[in-house]
């Protein structure tokens, strides 16, 4: 091997025989910046000088944890894992020392807990909190980031070149901010793990959000509409033409109810098309293209080749500029139905916000059909629910007029239990703001009139806010007014 390698370079599995160590260690050596390697497309390459560099030096001290470190801290999510019924990941590789072994089965039980607690991302920062250096795990459930535990921060090296290595990415590069995708397979389900890293104060911090690919609560029927705001959309979605924009802030459940309009689009007869980042989950009847800018793919250039497919529906993942939204403007007059995202407050703030793209007004009066803003709050847990009493007047922040001075109305709330981990929710649902296209809000967008008329416009028409959508909710007992204010006063 190393005549053949004279002059070349060596592949990972022939440095690790020139070395003498193992596939772990040589990318902690990588991570660690004490071997220095070539990133050729996915793959590490190794110029001989740099090994017999490395060999010739002796091995340099890897800021591995302390055994002891490790073991409390696998004892810890160890005791997490048993209060939701699962037990501690065991890892068994005999080509890995004591370290890495804990290492990984630390990464891959706090990947275990995030699926148990039914969390939506994982958070792993370093952090300074209360004068000490720390390791912060905290998990986002139903919309919520709650705090796990404060790890040693000895160990937070270690873990974040573990996922980097799980993630497919660089192991080496510590400066900019980098993305991965790690597949799992966890009680017959398939998860997708998208990791981000960047670079932060104390060292790098580490995003993974948590999609479930085979268990999506995808369809008009499941995201928490009203049967009025159910059959409104089904009209939207008929129409043969027109731009509907689903509006809210990140994580308020936009391509979930994006999916879900085109499921009910998809069919034989249908060609549906999509332009995505990423491509989130596949739909039947759907032809999915993933933006990739390295090779030129945006979504402007994406939507122009879309339109050559003899398309009847487009998704445009999002328009972030007045060419994509032109595009999707023009493609929406002939003769195409074009659905696509943005972040805005609420269902009026979304045209002001195609105004301020550059988008002219008489070109948003004739194709916008519709505006679909929401948000995700949290569902009271029905283990725990329990009713109670409450002036009606509490509720005049949501619009609400009580009959007599001294009126009282039934409420909901959860007691919390060992299903919500004492939280008192579980689960979430959608709340909506419908804003149709009527011929009169057609003409206050021509005549460049404030967002105030136009919003008092589409309720006089009908339109409950969101802030109406959510006392509904409330009434209904599916969640309480606390948790709706929190998520109505959510901002971009």
């Amino acid at each position: 091997m190393e005549e053949q390698n004279e002059e070349g370079l060596y592949t990972l599995d022939e440095a690790v025989q020139f070395l003498g160590t193992s596939k772990p260690t040589l990318y902690r050596l990588l991570s660690q910046g004490d071997l220095k390697g070539l990133k050729v497309g996915r793959q590490w390459r190794f110029r001989k000088a740099d090994l017999i560099a490395y060999m010739e030096r002796g091995p340099v001290a890897v800021a591995a944890a302390p055994p002891d470190v490790l073991d409390g801290e696998l004892a810890a999510i160890a005791d997490q894992l048993r209060q939701v019924g699962q037990e501690m990941t065991e890892i068994r590789d005999p080509e890995m020392d004591d370290g890495e072994r804990k290492t990984v089965q630390l990464a891959h039980s706090i990947m275990k807990l995030a699926l148990a607690q039914y969390a939506s991302d994982i958070h792993l920062e370093p952090a300074r909190l209360d004068g000490e250096n720390v390791s912060l795990l905290r998990l986002r459930v139903d919309g919520v980031l709650h705090e796990i535990r404060r790890m040693a921060f000895p160990i937070h090296e270690g873990l974040i070149a573990r996922f980097k290595i799980m993630a497919e990415m660089n192991v080496n590069e510590h400066r900019l901010p980098q993305d991965g995708r790690i597949s799992v397979r966890h009680e017959d389900k398939d998860f997708d793990f998208r990791a981000s890293i960047i670079p932060a104060m104390y060292g790098e911090a580490v995003t993974i959000r948590i999609l479930a690919r085979n268990d999506v609560l995808i369809g008009l029927d499941k995201i928490g509409l009203t049967v009025e705001d159910g059959a409104l959309i089904q009209r939207l979605i008929q129409k043969p033409n027109g731009l509907l924009l689903v509006a809210g802030p990140s994580g308020s459940g936009k391509t979930t109810t994006v999916y879900s309009c085109l499921e009910a689009k998809a069919c034989p007869e249908v060609k549906t098309l999509t332009i995505e980042d990423p491509v989130e989950y596949l739909l039947p009847y759907t032809t999915q293209m993933q933006v990739n800018k390295n090779s030129g793919l945006t979504f402007p250039a994406g939507l122009r080749s879309l339109m050559r497919q003899d398309p009847d529906v487009i998704y445009v993942g999002e328009i972030r500029d007045l060419e994509a939204t032109k595009i999707a403007a023009e493609a929406s007059l002939t003769g195409h139905l074009v659905l696509t995202t943005l972040h805005t407050n609420d269902a009026p703030s979304a045209l002001s916000r195609l105004l301020e793209l550059g988008l002219e007004p008489h070109l948003i009066s004739a194709t916008v059909i519709g505006v679909v803003a929401q948000r995700l709050c949290r569902k009271i847990c029905e283990q725990c629910k329990e009713s109670y009493r409450v002036a009606a007047r509490d509720l005049l922040r949501f619009g609400l007029e009580p009959d007599t001075p001294d009126q009282t109305i039934t409420l909901y709330r959860g007691r919390g239990c060992e299903r919500c981990r004492q939280r008192g929710y579980f689960g979430r649902t959608a709340i909506f703001e419908i804003l149709e296209l009527t011929e009169e809000i057609r003409d206050l967008i021509i005549a460049h009139a404030p967002q105030t008329e136009i919003a008092a416009a589409a309720q006089a028409a009908g339109m409950n806010t969101l802030r109406q959508a959510g006392l509904l909710k409330v009434l209904d007992g599916v969640t309480t007014p606390d948790e709706v204010m929190r998520v109505i006063s959510t901002s971009v």
